[in-house]
């Protein structure tokens, strides 16, 4: 009988024993592991931009470097993926009052900025050879954007030279995979360069017509008062194939130059 009561007994014991055991098993391990740190809140997402973004101000008042550069932190404080229009138009900017924004434009890639900018309206200012310099690096850091970078580049109205708008011409055409002119006049993507009321001469025209030509793109010029002969003519000429639009008011090119370049665009607009 005494063996019967140690075989009923011994599994209460042993229930008894295993819940002390786990019982002391957490209180140790309670004591020891400190409690856990409450987690960190998520930052706040940025407040995204409108598809259009230009600094507040108004019409005309002149920008110096510093207020750019304030200008400038305050976008890369929101969402800036929907922005397609950038102007900075009639603001007085010169090349150094430019630098902010080159910056930003170059810092795009790894900030992820950006992202849709096709159009970026700098006219009216009073930007150099060596501002347009700067500027083409970042016309060129945005052509990895998931739109392939800007489509428009407005520059009319300031003090570009036949250096800046070669650089210019040679960092916002782009270059057809093939190179054929086939393939550019059947092209549905046109590239707008705007230099109007700039000092180009004869110059500047020859060298934005002759990046053109090599590159082959389908590009609209706006060209009118720069100081164009009929020597810049006869470079137009040669781009004509390729040309989408063309803009020549207020240049002394006598009529012969414009007849003839109208018949070289003319014809090639048939075979399209």
């Amino acid at each position: 009988q005494a063996l019967g009561t140690l075989i009923i007994c011994s599994p209460l014991l042993c229930l008894w024993a295993l819940w002390g055991h786990r019982a002391a098993m957490a209180s140790s391990s309670s004591s020891a592991a400190p409690p856990p740190a409450p987690m960190a809140p998520l930052p706040a997402p940025l407040q995204p931009l409108g598809r259009r973004v230009a600094p507040d101000g108004a019409d005309g008042e002149v920008l110096d470097e510093k207020q750019v550069a304030q200008w400038v932190a305050a976008l890369t404080a929101r969402d800036t993926g929907r922005v397609e229009v950038l102007e900075v138009s009639r603001c007085g900017l010169a090349d150094e009052a430019l630098r902010p924004l080159v910056a930003l434009l170059l810092s795009a890639s790894s900030q992820q900025s950006f992202l849709r900018l096709v159009s970026l309206d700098l006219s009216g200012n009073v930007l150099g050879n060596d501002g347009c310099a700067m500027l083409a690096e970042s016309i060129s850091a945005l052509r990895s954007r998931p739109m392939g970078g800007l489509r428009s580049l407005a520059l009319a109205g300031n003090r570009i030279g036949a250096a800046g708008a070669a650089a210019l011409a040679e960092a916002l055409f782009p270059e057809l995979p093939d190179g054929t002119a086939e393939a550019s006049a059947g092209s549905a993507e046109e590239y707008g360069l705007g230099l109007s009321d700039n000092p180009l001469g004869d110059a500047g025209v020859e060298a934005v017509a002759a990046v053109v030509s090599r590159k082959r793109c389908r590009a609209v010029l706006f060209l009118c008062n720069v100081g164009l002969t009929g020597r810049g003519c006869i470079a137009l000429n040669k781009c004509a194939p390729w040309l989408a639009g063309l803009d020549l008011g207020y240049n002394a090119v006598p009529i012969a130059r414009l007849e003839a370049l109208v018949a070289v665009a003319g014809a090639a607009a048939a075979s399209r």
